[in-house]
């Protein structure tokens, strides 16, 4: 993953303004910083260490099965086995006000189905595993940074469409001007 200083900076600055994140005390030479996104007396969302560590997993390596969650949160909590994992997964579908996770369609090949967060918004239903662990942030590619958006409305993605063959068009004009302008200069 290739991130500037710049860029984490104005991302901490922004989630430290919106009380999400705060610098941890202590005498280190680096800043070090705390979540403050739930679990906190300013948050409403109270997680056990067990959905906790399965929402930190899920943020980190995008959709997850329930044996790869057990697997890789150890250093977070303890799972006694699979089954303890799908009934937190399952507490995290149900959570109290608005479901924290979804249970994406099994992917051809893979034995398990795989979890995704829905802090980013909803997964479309059709969508399957590897279309989600493709377009989720950290899960394959590194260099996929920032919210996933999962848009249903066809009319913006439509619109997202026609924006973008405006500005290829646009571009292959510009590249077209800078070419005769090359060429006048070489002639």
């Amino acid at each position: 993953m290739a991130l500037d200083e710049c860029l984490v900076q104005g991302v901490s600055d922004g989630l430290i303004a919106k009380s999400l994140m705060t610098e941890a005390p202590g005498g280190s030479r680096v800043v070090k910083l705390k979540h403050r996104f739930c679990n906190t007396e300013f948050s409403e969302l109270q997680l056990t260490a067990q959905q906790l560590a399965i929402i930190c997993l899920l943020f980190l390596r995008g959709p997850q099965s329930a044996g790869e969650l057990r697997t890789r949160s150890n250093r977070l909590c303890d799972f006694s086995d699979v089954k303890e994992v799908e009934a937190v997964l399952e507490s995290l579908q149900q959570f109290e006000k608005t479901p924290l996770v979804q249970k994406l369609e099994r992917q051809p090949g893979k034995r398990d189905c795989r979890y995704v967060h829905l802090f980013s918004g909803e997964v479309s239903g059709g969508m399957s595993g590897g279309e989600a662990s493709a377009s989720m942030p950290g899960s394959g590619s590194a260099s996929n940074l920032g919210a996933v958006q999962c848009d249903t409305d066809t009319e913006s993605h439509d619109d997202r469409i026609s924006l973008l063959e405006m500005q290829v068009v646009d571009m292959a004009d510009e590249i077209k001007q800078l070419k005769q302008l090359l060429e006048s200069f070489t002639a």
